[in-house]
C-alpha cells in the first residue's frame, strides 16, 4: 500500500520523516535513499500488537494542506504490511532429535508449546525489518 510521507531536511542533518496516516510515527534516515527502509521500519515499530489494522492513505492534497507538510517534501512511500498478517500457517523445519526434545522439555517447563516456544525465540533474536 502507498503512503505520502513528510520528509524535512535542515542542512547538516539528516532526513527527518513523519507518516502523517499514523500520529506519532516518524523516523530519520542518513541518506535519501535510505528514507523507504526507515518509513518501513518505523511503521512496523508504530504497528507492534495484535490489533493493527493499516489505515486508508491520505489523498497528495490533503497531506500537502497540512500544517506539518509546511517546509517540507512530499513522498510516495510502498508499504509492505504482510508483519500484520497474523494467519497462522504450518511449517515443516528440521533440526537434530536432541535439540526438537530440548525445544519440547523447555516449551512444558514454561508452560507454552512448541509452535509458541519457537515463535518467542525468533521474535527474540528479530534485529531487522
Amino acid at each position: 500500500m502507498k503512503y505520502i510521507v513528510i520528509v524535512h531536511k535542515e542542512p547538516g542533518s539528516s532526513y527527518g520523516i513523519t507518516i502523517p496516516d499514523y500520529p506519532g510515527c516518524f523516523s530519520a534516515a542518513d541518506t535519501f535513499e535510505d528514507i523507504p527502509a526507515k518509513v518501513q521500519e518505523a511503521l512496523e515499530c508504530w504497528a507492534y500488537g495484535d490489533d493493527f489494522i493499516p489505515a486508508t492513505p491520505s489523498t497528495y492534497e490533503q497531506i500537502a494542506a497540512s500544517e506539518d507538510a509546511k517546509g517540507g517534501m512530499l513522498m510516495l512511500v510502498d508499504v509492505n504490511f504482510d508483519f500484520a498478517d497474523k494467519k497462522s500457517v504450518p511449517v515443516n523445519v528440521t533440526m537434530p532429535k536432541y535439540m526438537r526434545a530440548y525445544i519440547d522439555r523447555r516449551a512444558q517447563a514454561l508452560g507454552m508449546t512448541r509452535s509458541a516456544f519457537l515463535q518467542e525465540a525468533a521474535r527474540q533474536y528479530r534485529t531487522e525489518t
